[in-house]
């Protein structure tokens, strides 16, 4: 979502093809270095930190909304 609001050029942002757009997301989660992280939020450590760290949960777990406040806050500095 960060990534949407800084429009960030997604691969699967102009698809209308359900099927694309979801095999195309599950490719880029796996390969964000890749696919995601190539221009505006390449130099962008605060947004990768909040993308590892949802990442690595399990979908019981509670996000460390403490971090991610302290991450976007960070994020306010580059902009």
């Amino acid at each position: 979502m960060l990534m949407d609001f800084l429009n960030e050029p997604m691969p699967w942002r102009n698809s209308n093809d359900k099927d694309y757009v979801k095999e195309t997301k599950i490719e880029c989660f796996k390969n964000p270095e890749t696919y995601l992280w190539n221009t505006t939020t390449k130099n962008l450590i605060p947004m990768r930190a909040i993308f590892y760290h949802l990442k690595s949960l399990e979908y019981a777990d509670t996000p460390d909304y403490n971090f991610i406040e302290i991450k976007l806050q960070e994020m306010l500095l580059f902009f």
